[in-house]
């Protein structure tokens, strides 16, 4: 479906970390795949920004967040055993039985988090998920000493990288959200710095949004566009624990999500939808579990002055989980459709 290199690009941004706060190799994955076709900087707080034509004064903002929910070390055992908390949204009930990595000075550790065997379990322990301070993480070290030896207080934590194709379509991941919406963020870059344009693109992959939409908040009261385009995945329906009913009927291999929430501007979004129509791009109407947040989508348009806003979605499912899933042909109809977007706004720009 895609390009050797387009594919490279994403697997190399599945098997970094960048849990927020220490987004550093991602980062540099984002800037040096478009440093060939547009400006790209890296700000203090490690938000990655691709630019093409920075002097125009009509300016559209398209961003991704490039952190993904990770952990951090809180206190080392005298027995070698690491406590941590979490970085963002962890679900502590899909973290035992997983292998993480301690993103240290020194380089990275391995480790795991396990849990006692079923056979020593209490019954109350099968009902009631453990919380993450009853979870430790094992580095197979039986001391403190040696466990500072490697890893420090403080030192980030992610899942260990994981990336898988499933049955053609399928990519599965512990971080697609949102390193799926940087891939399409990347190839939307790349593409528009070979169209002849008037306005200013701004392709900024984020830092911290786990934690706040901490790094979109700088780089949007720098550039100061006056359209936007956030970029992140949604709640996928099609699973057999979920209703439609709970999440918006939103499924894989069915379409760009073009979301409907206060935190978007609705004449643009209505121009989005006709121009996912024209040109026959596959989009689903969805509308977000709560009317405000949850993406930067609120923090970019209430800056400044404000900001006319828009939020697409590509659906996966296990969202904050080791196994996230989204589909190939959705991320190909993201590309197309914001594509037709920025085209659509430069040629009324003329």
């Amino acid at each position: 479906m895609m390009e050797d290199r387009s594919y490279s690009f994403l697997q190399n941004l599945l098997m970094s970390n960048s849990p927020s706060g220490f987004e550093e190799q991602a980062s540099k994955i984002y800037v040096d795949y478009l440093a060939p076709y547009c400006d790209v900087s890296i700000d203090m707080l490690h938000n990655s920004v691709a630019v093409i034509n920075p002097k125009a004064e009509t300016k559209i903002l398209i961003d991704a967040h490039i952190d993904e929910v990770g952990m951090q070390i809180t206190y080392i055992h005298e027995d070698g055993f690491l406590y941590f908390r979490k970085v963002g949204g962890i679900d502590p009930a899909v973290i035992p039985g997983t292998e993480v990595a301690i993103l240290g000075g020194k380089g990275n550790v391995m480790g795991i988090i396990g849990k006692r065997p079923i056979h020593l379990q209490r019954a109350d322990e099968f009902r009631t998920p453990l919380r993450l301070d009853e979870l430790c993480i094992d580095i197979g070290v039986d001391s403190r000493k040696k466990a500072k030896e490697l890893v420090s207080v403080g030192d980030y934590i992610t899942i260990k990288p994981n990336v898988q194709l499933l049955n053609e379509h399928k990519i599965v991941s512990k971080a697609l959200d949102d390193k799926i919406g940087v891939f399409v963020l990347g190839e939307v870059m790349r593409k528009l710095s070979k169209e002849n344009l008037n306005i200013g693109v701004y392709g900024v992959a984020s830092a911290q949004e786990e934690v706040g939409s901490k790094g979109i908040k700088i780089q949007v009261n720098k550039i100061k566009p006056q359209y936007s385009i956030c970029i992140d995945v949604g709640f996928a329906s099609d699973t057999y624990n979920i209703k439609s009913t709970d999440v918006s009927c939103f499924l894989l291999g069915a379409g760009v999500g073009i979301n409907h929430s206060t935190d978007t501007n609705v004449t643009f979004t209505r121009r989005i939808k006709e121009l996912a129509i024209k040109n026959n791009i596959q989009f689903q109407s969805i509308v977000p579990i709560a009317p405000t947040g949850g993406t930067n989508t609120s923090a970019i348009q209430l800056s400044n002055e404000g900001v006319i806003t828009s939020l697409m979605s590509i659906p996966c499912r296990y969202v904050h989980s080791p196994v996230e899933m989204c589909d190939l042909r959705d991320v190909e109809a993201a590309i197309e459709l914001i594509m037709n977007v920025v085209m659509d706004i430069n040629n009324c720009n003329q």
